[in-house]
């Protein structure tokens, strides 16, 4: 048997990572793991990090 591949586009994948990651967070924060300001807080050091790459 043969498996058949879907080809799908960067958007496509790109929206289903986004999805994904969207639906983890509000799992960890619903559940009390993690709060908005933490997330929020770790994505304003990730953003740096990546800026300080860059340059």
């Amino acid at each position: 048997m043969s498996e058949q591949r879907e080809t799908v586009t960067w958007e496509e994948l790109s929206w289903s990572n986004h999805i994904e990651q969207e639906a983890l967070v509000r799992l960890l924060i619903n559940k009390g793991i993690l709060s908005q300001d933490e997330l929020l807080n770790e994505v304003r050091l990730v953003q740096q990090a990546y800026a300080g790459q860059k340059s």
